[in-house]
């Protein structure tokens, strides 16, 4: 939980050991059902789906996933006055395989981002082009980083016979496009100079995804850090949680 009451995990953080501020995250939206949307990709596309206003039809995966009785539970939860909000980049990348059809109930975790990625790869490896897929851009605007177009567009793509590996490759571009240009205001904003730009977290198991990132952030002129050691997902948490202990404890 991030201190302001919703579930981080797509946040731009600007400082070191001693401490650090959140200078840019993804949109929040609707976790609904809370650890249920973490096993269930379908509920979170269509948190995602209505965040970005695009309505419920049958014609979509996720939609069609699910009864009308958990369909309407959702909706409810997703309503709610107060519903639990999350920024997670995890989340969005279940929402993206669940809406293309590839993964509705998920068996393990991280499944949901996993085929996403080998669809995308697969296309690559088959030839397919590199590109945005037709899909729209991210918004961009003071670290806000709102995904809403690119789900819109893959919605409105699908019917017209897209090929889901090419979608899943302009997903990937899209979001990775997205945050290089949320990191690349905060280098240009800072007053002080950005050392190194670290990417972390379990969404970068994704080679894919990374190596996306890595080549969109090339135009910062900041160095980039990558795991090799230690795995960027929770495996690295407590090597992380003892490097701040150990700073913090030298200088008080």
């Amino acid at each position: 939980y991030g201190d302001d009451g919703t579930l981080w995990g797509g946040e731009l953080l600007l400082g070191g050991y001693r401490g650090v501020e959140r200078v840019g995250h993804l949109a929040p939206v609707a976790l609904p059902g809370g650890v249920a949307s973490m096993r269930t990709p379908a509920r979170m596309a269509l948190a995602h789906l209505a965040a970005a206003g695009v309505e419920w039809s049958h014609t979509l995966a996720p939609v069609a996933a699910l009864g009308d009785v958990e369909l309407g539970i959702v909706r409810h939860q997703i309503d709610a006055e107060a519903p639990l909000l999350t920024s997670s980049l995890g989340r969005l990348f279940d929402a993206a395989a669940s809406l293309l059809g590839l993964i509705q109930r998920a068996s393990f975790e991280a499944e949901a981002p996993l085929l996403l990625e080998h669809v995308a790869a697969a296309w690559l490896s088959g030839g397919g082009e590199d590109a945005n897929g037709g899909l729209a851009s991210a918004e961009v605007v003071d670290g806000l980083i709102d995904p809403a177009p690119v789900i819109r567009s893959i919605a409105e793509r699908l019917p017209t016979g897209a090929h889901v590996g090419a979608l899943a490759v302009g997903f990937h571009r899209a979001m990775a496009a997205a945050f290089a240009s949320a990191a690349s205001e905060v280098v240009q904003s800072s007053a002080a100079p950005i050392a190194a730009i670290g990417l972390t977290g379990g969404v970068f198991q994704n080679q894919l995804f990374s190596r996306m990132l890595i080549e969109e952030l090339e135009g910062t002129d900041v160095p980039v850090l990558v795991h090799r050691e230690l795995p960027p997902n929770d495996g690295g948490l407590a090597i992380g949680q003892a490097a701040v202990a150990a700073a913090q404890w030298r200088t008080d």
